[in-house]
Formats: C-alpha cells, structure tokens, sequence
C-alpha cells in the first residue's frame, strides 16, 4: 500500500512543499535524514523526482541534500521556465548550491525541443546554467541542442 503525505517539516523556498508519494518512509527529524523507499514519487512545485530510493538530509528543518538511487526519472524546471526531463543511475541534489549531480547513462531532453544531452556524469546549476558533461572513452558525452543566429536586416537591426 503506498503512503501519501505531506512533508511539512521541511522549509524549502518560497513555501513550496514537498508532496512525496511511497512505499516506505522512515524519519528522524533529530539526525536529520528520511529515508523514502518503493516507487518513490516527490513533487516540488514544477519539479518532479521518481526513483527506487530517496534520501533527503536536513539541518534546522531545511533541505540541505537529496540522493535518489535506482531507476530516477526526474523533470526540472530552469529559471527561464524550460522544462528538462531526464534519467540516469542516481542523483544528487545540493541544495545550498541548487546543484544537480547525475550519474550514470544520463539521458536529458529538454521538453518540446531537440536540445539533450547523454553522459555517465552531468553537473548542472539550476540558478547559474553551470553545466558539465563527461563521458567515457567508449561511450563519449553527447550534446545535441539548437542556437538561434542573430541576423541583421537592410538596415542594421537584429531580428
């Protein structure tokens, strides 16, 4: 039977709540650390993370990290309001950098365009747009994205 609650006891920005939906979730708001387990679904706001293991880590009941584990499926919204959707081993989120660590055949699209990406290791920064793609030697990092040129008409302006 899967579990519904709201986490109430985390203050994470701009009011918004964590909706998690499990299995299993084991909590000990003294050290800090819930452990969610089972067909793990966690909504943020727009952002939404699915995975075998969830493992959130607080301080003063903030968000400091989250470490998902098996099968993560997850969607970010950036700053700009594109929409990444992706998946990959694990996945790691700093949340005092508001930084993403994916590991492990990552695959990134973002939603309604061509631009993605596939690595066994990606680093991105929600707030700064930071990205690092590493790959491998048989299986190097793959970007795909389109860029808009700037063209200028009869009279110097851009379009």
């Amino acid at each position: 039977m899967k579990i519904l609650f709201l986490l109430l006891f985390l203050n994470v920005a701009f009011g918004e709540f964590l909706e998690v939906v499990a299995e299993k979730f084991t909590g000990d708001n003294l050290k800090g650390v819930s452990v969610i387990e089972g067909n793990v679904d966690i909504k943020k706001g727009e952002d939404r993370l699915r995975a075998d293991k969830v493992t959130i880590y607080t301080k003063e009941n903030k968000l400091q990290e989250v470490y998902a584990e098996g099968n993560v499926d997850f969607m970010i919204t950036t700053p700009d309001s594109r929409k990444i959707k992706g998946k990959s081993k694990s996945l790691r989120y700093d949340a005092l950098q508001t930084q993403y660590h994916l590991l492990g055949d990552v695959h990134a699209q973002e939603e309604g365009k061509e631009n993605s990406l596939n690595g066994d290791e990606v680093i991105v920064n929600k707030e700064t747009g930071y990205m690092n793609v590493v790959g491998n030697k048989n299986k190097p990092a793959r970007l795909i994205f389109n860029i808009d040129e700037v063209k200028k008409d009869g009279q110097g302006s851009t379009k």
